[in-house]
């Protein structure tokens, strides 16, 4: 059992960045950028179990491998309307530990083999551990020459193919603006 009385280093890395605010307060984003990503202690970049069967929540990739295996069906017809190119690219971001890429090269291995000749998967991912993760379990699986890892900060060629993001958007820092007075304002922390 944690002591309440004493604040996480998050806690106090948060509060730190308000004192030093000529403000005294920061904006949401900035506030959502370190609860969330901070190096250390960010959910999201922390080694401890977050998003999954055995965390805080569950996506619908790890309830189900039928919503992989449904976004597969739609990246072959991608494919099929980029011409079928011979070499093409799928870049998930915020892949985590990879189960949404297991079931759609599964399914498109499946479905559409002549697709997966060309095919490069590359996971995006700013936890290091889920990285890790992500790359174990495509190597066990068989995956592991279909499969690239990148941070999110790496730099990445241009390429032939798709973005893909489940549940990634929601969990970017956003500003908070209000109207006020006719004027718009940014709302702090």
């Amino acid at each position: 059992m944690s002591d309440e009385s004493t604040p996480s280093p998050l806690v106090e890395i948060i509060r730190a960045a308000i004192t030093e605010s000529p403000l005294g307060a920061i904006p949401l984003s900035r506030y959502m950028a370190l609860a969330l990503y901070h190096p250390e202690h960010g959910y999201y970049r922390r080694a401890e179990v977050g998003p999954g069967r055995t965390g805080d929540f569950l996506t619908a990739p790890e309830a189900s491998p039928y919503f992989g295996l449904t976004v597969a069906r739609q990246l072959i017809e991608i494919w099929d309307r980029l011409g079928q190119p011979d070499a093409w690219e799928i870049r998930e971001f915020g892949a985590g530990s990879g189960v949404l890429a297991y079931d759609i090269l599964a399914g498109i291995t499946h479905d559409a083999p002549e697709a997966i000749d060309g095919l490069q998967y590359r996971l995006v991912e700013s936890n290091p551990h889920r990285r890790a993760e992500a790359l174990a379990s495509m190597i066990a699986a068989g995956l592991g020459e279909r499969v690239l890892i990148s941070d999110p900060t790496d730099s990445m060629p241009g390429f032939t193919g798709v973005l893909l993001g489940n549940e990634v958007a929601d969990a970017f820092p956003a500003h908070r603006l209000v109207v006020r007075a006719g004027a718009l304002r940014e709302c702090l922390v």
